[in-house]
Parts: C-alpha cells; sequence; structure tokens
C-alpha cells in the first residue's frame, strides 16, 4: 500500500519528537537572520533617503547598525544551520539504526528475496536523503511563513494595498510555485529513485561477479547495461534539474513584478497623498528583501522529492512483517531430544507447493540423510527446522516443543548449520571459523581446521591463520571456502548439525577425511544431512528421498 505523503511527514516529525525544541529554535533563528537582511536593506534604503535629503548627521549611526544587523545575520544564520543540521544528523543515526535492527528482525527469510542493490540504496542513500526534510525543510518552512506574516503586517502599516500585493506576491512565491513544482516533479522523483537501486544492484553484481563477466567475455555486454542505466539515471535528473532551473526563473520573475506592482500602486498612490515616496520605497525595498526565504521554499520540491520516495522505502522496509515471530511466552528446552516434523507443508508466497504432509521422526543421536533431485525442496526443509520460515502446515518439534514456542537464541545455540551458501567475511581465517564460536581458543581453532583437512595449507601461508580470505573469501579456492565454513561446525556445542550439501564442491579425499572427522567429533549428536552426493549420505543411519514434496525411505 502506497504512504501519502501527509502521513510521511507525520512520522518524520514524530520521529523528531524529542529535538522538537532544537528544530524550533532552528526556525527562531532563520526567522532573526531572514529578518536582519531585511533590516539591512531597509536602513541602506534610510541611509540613501538622508543622503539624497542632505541630512548626514545620522549617517554614522546607520553605518553602526549596518554593521550591527550584518553581524546578526550571520550569527542567527550559524545557529540556524548548525542546529538545523545537528537534529538532521541525530535523527539520520536514529533511522540508520533502526534500518539495521529491521533487517536482523526480517532476517534471514525475507532477505533472501531481497534486492541486495535496493538494500545498499535505501542503507545509504536514502537516508541521506532525508537530511533534506529536516536540515533544509522545516525551519525553511517555518522561517517562510513566519516572515511572510511579519512583512505582510509591515507594509499594510505603511498602506494597506502594500499589504494585499505583498500577501499576494508571498502566497504565489512560498505556495503556488512550491505545489507546481511538485506536481511537474513528484512522478520523475519516484523514477529516479527507484531508478538508483536499480543502477546499485547492477553495481554490486558487475563487482561482485567481474571475473566471470571477462571469463566469459560478456565486458562488453555489461558495459553497454551500465551505460544505459546511467544514462537514463542522468535523463532523469536532468529533468529534475531543468525543472528547477524554470521555476527558480519563474520565482524571480514573480519576485520582481510583485516589487514592480508595489513601485506602480505607490505612484498612483502618491499622485493622490495617500503615502509618501519614502513609504512606497521603504515598501518596495522591504518586499524585494524579505522575499528571498519566502522564494527559498520553491526549491523545496527539488529535495523534497527524492526524500519522500526514499522516506516510503526506508519506512516499507520498516514496517515489513518478518516471516517468522518469537511467542511471548516462548520457552528454553531442557535437555535436547527428538527432531520430529509433523504432517508438514510449505507453500512459497510466489506460489507452487514446494512440501506435502511431510513426517519425520530423528531420535536423539541419529543421523538422517535426505537426497533428491535439484530444486526438490530439501534446502527449505532445512531452513524450516532453523524456522526460516514457519510451516504452511503441520508443525515441527524439538524436544517435544513446537518450534513456535522455543525462543530463537536458544533454537540458534542448539542447532549448528553449514549451508551450501555459506558467506566468508573478508577477515582472517581464525575470525572466519570463530563466527561458529567467538570464544573458540586458538586451540579448538586449530584443531577444527585440522578436521577439515585445512592445516597444511594454513601453514603454507606467510601469516598462517591471520591470513585475510579476501572479499568473499576469494583467495580461497571453492573446495578451500566450502571447508573452512564447515570448520566452523567442530568449535560449536551444539546438538542438532543441520549439513546442505557439505561436500558438493570437495574432492573425494578431501570428502572422506571431513566425513570420518564428524563421524567422530558429532557420533552422540543429532545430524541432518542434505546432499546430491550419496558419499556423503554413507555416514547416515537411514537416508530418505524427497520427491513431489514427499518424503520416501531408500536405506
Amino acid at each position: 500500500m502506497r504512504i501519502r505523503n501527509e502521513w510521511l511527514i507525520v512520522r518524520l516529525l514524530k520521529l523528531a519528537g524529542p529535538l522538537t525544541s532544537v528544530l524550533l529554535f532552528s526556525a527562531f533563528a532563520g526567522v532573526l537572520s531572514s529578518l536582519s537582511v531585511t533590516a539591512l536593506f531597509l536602513l541602506g534604503a534610510y541611509g540613501t533617503i538622508k543622503v539624497i535629503s542632505g541630512d548626514i548627521s545620522l549617517l554614522w549611526n546607520v553605518v553602526c547598525a549596518l554593521l550591527v544587523f550584518a553581524f546578526l545575520r550571520g550569527f542567527f544564520r550559524y545557529l540556524e544551520q548548525y542546529s538545523g543540521h545537528y537534529v538532521a544528523f541525530r535523527l539520520l543515526a536514529v533511522l540508520r539504526d533502526r534500518v539495521f535492527g529491521a533487517l536482523r528482525r526480517l532476517a534471514p527469510a525475507k532477505m533472501e528475496v531481497k534486492n541486495s542493490g535496493e538494500l545498499v540504496s535505501a542503507v545509504t542513500g536514502d537516508i541521506e536523503l532525508i537530511e533534506v526534510f529536516y536540515a533544509h525543510t522545516i525551519a525553511p518552512v517555518l522561517v517562510g511563513l513566519v516572515v511572510s506574516v511579519v512583512m505582510t503586517l509591515f507594509l499594510g502599516a505603511l498602506h494597506p494595498a502594500f499589504g494585499l500585493i505583498g500577501l499576494a506576491g508571498y502566497v504565489a512565491l512560498g505556495m503556488i510555485l512550491p505545489l507546481v513544482n511538485y506536481a511537474l516533479e513528484k512522478e520523475l522523483g519516484r523514477e529516479s529513485r527507484k531508478t538508483a537501486g536499480l543502477f546499485q544492484h547492477l553495481l554490486l553484481d558487475v563487482f561482485t561477479g567481474i571475473r566471470d563477466i571477462r571469463m566469459f567475455g560478456r565486458t562488453k555486454d555489461f558495459a553497454h547495461k551500465m551505460t544505459e542505466m546511467e544514462t537514463l539515471q542522468n535523463d532523469k535528473e536532468t529533468r529534475l534539474g531543468m525543472n528547477a532551473f524554470l521555476l527558480n526563473d519563474i520565482g524571480g520573475s514573480i519576485q520582481l513584478l510583485t516589487t514592480f506592482a508595489i513601485l506602480f500602486t505607490g505612484s498612483l498612490l502618491t499622485s493622490v497623498d495617500a503615502v509618501s515616496h519614502f513609504a512606497v520605497f521603504y515598501a518596495a525595498v522591504g518586499f524585494f528583501a524579505s522575499s528571498a526565504p519566502v522564494r527559498s521554499l520553491n526549491r523545496l520540491g527539488n529535495g523534497l522529492i527524492p526524500a519522500f520516495a526514499a522516506c516510503r522505502r526506508i519506512f516499507s522496509l520498516l514496517d515489513e512483517t518478518p516471516a517468522v515471530s518469537e511467542a511471548k511466552q516462548a520457552a528454553t528446552p531442557g535437555a535436547p531430544g527428538n527432531l520430529e516434523l509433523k504432517a508438514v507443508g510449505f507453500d512459497y508466497e510466489a506460489g507452487g507447493e514446494v512440501l506435502d504432509d511431510i513426517d519425520l521422526t530423528v531420535k536423539k543421536g541419529e543421523k538422517i540423510g535426505i537426497c533428491g533431485a535439484s530444486g526438490c525442496g530439501k534446502s527449505t526443509l532445512l531452513k524450516l527446522i532453523m524456522r526460516f520460515w514457519d510451516p504452511s502446515r503441520g508443525r515441527i518439534e524439538l524436544s517435544g516443543l513446537p518450534l513456535t514456542q522455543i525462543r530463537m537464541k536458544a533454537l540458534r545455540t542448539m542447532e549448528a548449520v553449514s549451508l551450501q551458501d555459506a558467506f566468508l567475511f573478508n577477515r582472517s581465517i581464525a575470525d572466519n571459523i570463530r563466527v561458529g564460536n567467538p570464544q573458540a581458543t586458538d586451540e579448538e581453532v586449530a584443531a577444527a581446521a585440522e578436521r577439515v583437512n585445512l592445516s597444511q595449507m594454513i601453514e603454507r601461508l606467510p601469516a598462517g591463520f591471520q591470513t585475510k580470505v579476501g572479499e568473499l573469501g576469494d583467495r580461497l579456492s571453492t573446495g578451500e571456502r566450502q571447508r573452512l565454513a564447515l570448520a566452523r561446525l567442530f568449535v560449536r556445542y551444539s546438538e542438532l548439525i543441520l549439513l546442505d550439501e557439505p561436500t558438493s564442491n570437495i574432492d573425494r579425499l578431501n570428502e572422506r577425511a571431513i566425513l570420518r572427522s564428524f563421524q567422530q567429533q558429532f557420533a552422540d549428536r543429532t545430524m541432518v544431512i542434505v546432499s546430491h552426493r550419496r558419499s556423503a549420505l554413507n555416514i547416515a543411519d537411514t537416508v530418505y528421498e524427497l520427491k513431489d514434496g514427499k518424503l520416501q525411505r531408500v536405506r
């Protein structure tokens, strides 16, 4: 459901609740800064009139007053900018914290279907764009409103006609023109943010897969795609800029036309002695000088349109419902027991039944193997046991408790998992092994490496266990990356071991050594192994085949 702009503004203001007083102070300083500019022009007009009339007795006083207001202008302008940006960056930090909290809450299930480029764009560019609202919108709007009211009263005091003309100019500059700007650019702004997210995703794909792109001779194809996307993004931003320049010129024309209208009306009024020439001069100078903060409101749309588009993406992420949630009365099981699947069925949101009426009991300490064709649902079954998702039908129990009633932290402690796409961090080999247990000693880390046959390779490295594996582990071979991920299991003390294609990229010699380590290290632990390789299932007590959504025992 699309979030309306009114709700976006309400939510953004609510977020700023604790810092409202600072925002109001920023607006107050902005009003004084703008009025100081107007006072400078009016004092200059007053001094000019005195000089022309031959009265220079107060000229020194006027110069001193000009210096004072010039200082006040700079001082209050500084306070306005400092306080506005203080609020903005404090709130951006809060938003970043909430976005990362949302990512943690949504992970791991919904993160598997998220566009990584859009997520990166949301966490970086989108949040930065929201700074426009807090630092360059709230205070300027309040400043424009207050200055318009004060100066309308001032012009009306000189003559009601001046007040009406000035009010019409302020409304045109501060209300009508910004609305026209928004109407022209709102759809273009949304498209620009969407394109930026897609471009970010393409860049991530290219940077991550540059080796494969070059090996298969697809460099020109991807370069062409990047150029097309960049051209599309530049076109949208150029159109936004052209609209901004056009409306800025229109704003300048309105400012001048209103000033000329005051002068023309003043000439008519002076012809009938309804007002003095000096009053006309003060009115024209006063409006021209004071219209600058009001005219600046016309430029708000240029920043607000992409900012609101960014807000929608951020709030949609924050409001997204996790695939699973922890029960209020969730419990921590005592001694680990059996794993039971009772009439379990599962359908993905996109449609299509994956699992149908699965019944399976894995007794404590038993080793179960599951094989089947690619895409038959083997990995999905493991992820249900890990509670990435909840079953569409039936239920899964561990130690006699439904998974939905077990604390998530306790479940993660009870389970040790190695997925076929395990992630390696660009840190040392030791750090990557310690992902399984941050408290693991150096001896435990070395023993884990020994069990997956990595010790000799690590010993040949100049920095040994402190060698960084590179981004996504690209300094290691595919088999070494998989073995390093498996080493994490050996520094954990979980009772339920879940393995998804644990040896798919490992040669037969290393596979035998690792499977032997599994048998020795996890002899008394429950294990579920998913694999295409029959050899990897040799350590299983019972083997099932998953076919057409159902389990059939084959050994």
